[in-house]
């Protein structure tokens, strides 16, 4: 009998997901990277640190290195990067004076820390993700890699709708999940980039922007293509145009320069 996977990665045996692909001895060194007093509470910053992704309210705690888990994320019991205790109240963590993600979390939450005299720390918490591992590199580039397959094995013809719904097959196919709304934009659409696939038919006649993307291993891509007729010479010389845009916005982009920078040489062009 095969075994099944689930559409957002591996699963270990109790059927919560975690990243199997990541040994303990890298997230330790993680776990390393953020030295003081912190609460950790947004799933992405749990699963960079542990390998776990919680599908319910979970804290992570340091120093200690402690996941606080309630009973639906029993998973984590059979965590090596981390000791894992089931979820208790807030008061009883001592947790005064610890840093917090002030930005994912609901207002409750947030008046509930701050009168535990915690101080706002998300980007002292995020900070150690800016740079990637040579193993977080290969899970993206394996994200990659099953977008793009997706994308060649899809039908780009019918309706919006249709196209979209082709390439959403494909990443399921693949045992992956689209990490946003797939968006076809065919004709007048395109000018919206985040438009909902509709009933608008894909032609030749006008051209289409198609923006995807997909969640592998709680890595997520996102891909823009645009479809246009080479024998159209207006769609030829908007294309070109683009083209031109893009290949200068890349070029201006190196260590040094401010994001703010690019988007004003962007609204120049």
């Amino acid at each position: 009998m095969q075994s099944q996977h689930s559409p957002l990665g591996p699963r270990n045996p109790s059927g919560h997901r975690a990243l199997v692909a990541v040994p303990a001895t890298s997230l330790k060194q993680r776990q390393r990277k953020l030295a003081g007093k912190y609460l950790v509470s947004d799933p992405n910053d749990i699963f960079y640190y542990t390998g776990f992704m919680p599908t319910a309210q979970s804290f992570l705690v340091f120093p200690g290195s402690v996941l606080y888990v309630s009973d639906l994320d029993s998973g984590a019991y059979g965590l090596k990067s981390v000791a894992v205790e089931r979820l208790k109240p807030l008061k009883k963590l001592r947790l005064q004076g610890a840093g917090f993600d002030e930005t994912h979390i609901n207002a409750g939450l947030y008046l509930k820390l701050r009168s535990l005299k915690l101080r706002p720390a998300s980007a002292e918490i995020k900070a150690p993700r800016h740079v990637k591992s040579s193993e977080e590199l290969s899970l993206i580039r394996s994200a990659i890699r099953t977008a793009e397959s997706s994308f060649r094995a899809a039908e780009i013809k019918g309706t919006e709708a249709q196209a979209a719904a082709s390439i959403d097959l494909q990443f399921l196919k693949r045992g992956c999940r689209p990490s946003f709304e797939t968006i076809i934009a065919a004709g007048k659409n395109s000018a919206f980039p985040h438009h909902h696939p509709g009933a608008e038919k894909i032609s030749k006649a006008a051209m289409a922007i198609v923006d995807f993307g997909v969640r592998k291993s709680y890595y997520c891509t996102d891909t823009t293509r645009t479809f246009f007729d080479r024998r159209n010479k207006k769609q030829l010389a908007i294309f070109e145009q683009t083209l031109q845009i893009q290949g200068e916005l890349a070029d201006s982009i190196r260590p040094g320069v401010k994001v703010s920078e690019t988007q004003g040489l962007y609204e120049s062009l």
